[in-house]
């Protein structure tokens, strides 16, 4: 059984939040911060993903695990910066 996605797990907590807003009125400020938050986290990169891409285009090198590490950082962040 395959695992399901972070994206699909952000989708699942925002349309609980909006089901939260529709049936309970009173709770709606704190659903619409939930799904702020669950956006948020919908926007980060998936380290593993680009850890992955990156070890599958440097298949002839010899790239060590701290170097892995290294290049792999240094994406996320400029991932991040870029937003």
């Amino acid at each position: 059984m395959a695992l399901a996605s972070p994206a699909s797990h952000v989708e699942a907590i925002i349309a609980l939040a909006e089901e939260i807003a529709q049936v309970a009125p009173e709770c709606a400020d704190k659903a619409l911060r939930i799904i702020e938050s669950a956006r948020e986290l919908g926007d980060r990169p998936d380290r593993g993903m680009i850890e992955e891409a990156i070890e599958s285009r440097l298949i002839d090198s010899e790239l060590s695990e701290p170097q892995l590490q290294t290049v792999t950082s240094a994406v996320v962040g400029s991932i991040r910066t870029a937003k």
